[in-house]
């Protein structure tokens, strides 16, 4: 999970009601820190049985980000695939801007991505600078990603991917869904689905992992709001003593024509 922000925030720095906050740059090479501070965090299992799991965890108030929020999620197997709900709720004294995400991979199957399917349900791509930070947005046109935005799934081929889309199309049920075929063929076809307030995917292949996870896996990360969105505030959600906000998104075995 990536909360209280997904994806990066600048020098690690932002300004909310003449406070600074400042938090540690864990991507030190472009200065930015980055997929919030869950990732630290110890989970306390609520509930678990044979099909679902409920779980919980507190951001404390701290330098990097002086809130505090209670983060509630459940993974669910249901005949349909894995639904996974999350709630946020403000627990402190003052207003919290929030974002969330999440880092899914799919795997590739016995090849690599380069044999592998996709199609993205974008409408612009988000041009981010040398730092990985938006700068602008645009249609997505004819550049690398059009053909993966089409009407059909699209072979990735060799392309290089660490790319943020949005202003994503939403089916009659209020979802936007990422449809993905492995290298091991259509049978093993996946759904990625999220309800509407996921306004920007993250699509990596994972050029610049270890050997042995380059381009094995397609990450295609869900997120409330854009990178830097502290910063920037675009998509961000900013919640009162008090309140919650409740998200949804999950996996579905598909076919393909």
């Amino acid at each position: 999970m990536l909360a209280p922000w997904p994806n990066r925030l600048e020098d690690g720095t932002f300004e909310r009601d003449g406070v600074v906050a400042s938090a540690a740059l864990d991507e030190p090479e472009l200065r930015n820190a980055i997929h919030g501070l869950v990732r630290w965090i110890g989970w306390q299992v609520e509930q678990r049985d044979a099909t679902s799991l409920h779980a919980q965890c507190v951001i404390h108030a701290q330098p990097g980000y002086p809130y505090s929020v209670a983060l509630t999620c459940q993974y669910e197997l249901l005949p349909g695939g894995l639904v996974v709900r999350t709630t946020a709720e403000n627990v402190g004294e003052r207003h919290a801007p929030f974002g969330l995400g999440f880092h899914s991979y799919l795997h590739a199957g016995a090849g690599t991505l380069d044999r592998s399917l996709v199609q993205l349900p974008a409408r612009r791509h988000v041009l981010l600078d040398e730092r990985k930070l938006p700068r602008s947005s645009a249609p997505i046109g004819e550049g690398v990603l059009a053909e993966l935005c089409s009407a059909s799934a699209a072979p990735l081929g060799e392309r290089r991917l660490d790319d943020c889309v949005t202003d994503l199309r939403l089916d009659p049920d209020g979802r936007w869904r990422v449809r993905f075929v492995p290298s091991g063929g259509p049978g093993d076809a996946v759904t990625l689905w999220a309800d509407g307030r996921f306004g920007w995917i993250m699509v990596f292949t994972g050029d610049t992992l270890g050997a042995g996870e380059r381009r094995r896996a397609l990450a295609v990360e869900p997120m409330t709001c854009p990178p830097n969105a502290l910063r920037s505030g675009e998509g961000l959600a900013v919640l009162a003593p008090g309140e919650h906000l409740t998200v949804a998104w999950g996996l579905a075995p598909d076919r393909l024509a």
